[in-house]
């Protein structure tokens, strides 16, 4: 689809939704194509695929945003009310939501990397990991797994509410057969990085791998590190040159890194919580983020 038709697909999308959308900006988009747009005063995002092909990623990414459009409309609250349409027209497959005019938590999190020993920034930075969680219980009490949990997918609103987005690849709740092939590989657990080495395509998913999920994004928020060692030193901060299996290897191994193998700022309690999470045995994360939001709570009453 050259420019021209993806500028004359969202004038159809425009009739359709009864609307004239104008076109802002396109944005990055794994496959496909996304696009910010405004229309009657209100900036949007619309993201859309062509569903003739043959290529399995891009087949996936047309399942996956119709899995998108499915939860934005059952959970309409969760989402605060961001969805506004979707569907197919012609051989496109659409989704139509409200724009959140944010920062990612990466943004929002930076003055705990540039100061960490400053108490009131180890404060402020514990209670956006409890807001996050508490958006993640949320989800779960709606009957549904996230799949993708990662800084980006966390923002903050000028409102400073926190929304988790891209819901593309979430699963109910005990659902056996996921369509689940995992996600961005610096945030997975170790089954899941097996699962996606052996690619599969229904991997399972349950809370304790998002528990490792959350644990992975907030040891990389608090210390600018991956939490698992990809090159052959745990100091060594680099990611560029080493192929995709091996660092779902070096996951699949429990290659994880402490704060004093990086020379982190001492945070005992909160690195406590992280290893916890991020335990290459199963049974000995928290089993819920239930658990996981207690222990948070405890150690910003300690602080």
């Amino acid at each position: 689809m050259n420019n021209f038709s993806q500028k004359d697909f969202i004038k159809k999308v425009s009739g359709l939704v009864g609307m004239e959308l104008s076109i802002i900006e396109q944005l990055q988009s794994r496959e496909g194509f996304s696009f910010r747009v405004k229309g009657n005063s209100q900036e949007m995002l619309i993201k859309f695929i062509d569903i003739n092909t043959n290529n399995a990623t891009q087949r996936q990414r047309v399942k996956s945003l119709k899995n998108e459009a499915k939860i934005l409309i059952e959970l309409a609250k969760f989402s605060n009310d961001t969805y506004i349409s979707s569907g197919t027209l012609d051989t496109t497959v659409w989704i139509l939501r409200k724009w959140i005019d944010g920062i990612t938590v990466w943004e929002h999190t930076k003055y705990i990397r540039a100061n960490p020993q400053l108490q009131e920034n180890k404060q402020k930075f514990i209670e956006s990991l409890i807001h996050m969680v508490k958006k993640v219980i949320q989800l779960n009490k709606l009957g549904y797994l996230h799949g993708d949990l990662q800084p980006n997918h966390f923002l903050i609103d000028n409102n400073e509410r926190v929304h988790l987005i891209d819901l593309e690849v979430s699963v109910q709740m005990d659902q056996k057969d996921t369509g689940y092939i995992g996600a961005l590989l610096h945030f997975v657990s170790p089954e899941t990085a097996e699962g996606m080495l052996k690619e599969k395509l229904n991997i399972p998913l349950d809370l304790m791998s998002e528990i490792y999920s959350f644990g992975a994004v907030s040891f990389f928020l608090y210390t600018g590190y991956t939490a698992n060692s990809y090159g052959e030193s745990p100091a060594s901060n680099q990611i560029k040159g080493i192929e995709k299996n091996d660092k779902l290897t070096a996951i699949t191994l429990g290659k994880t890194r402490t704060f004093s193998q990086i020379d982190a700022e001492p945070f005992p309690d909160f690195e406590s919580v992280i290893m916890k999470c991020l335990s290459l045995q199963r049974t000995n994360r928290f089993k819920n983020f239930e658990e996981l939001l207690i222990s948070l709570e405890l150690i910003l009453n300690d602080l």
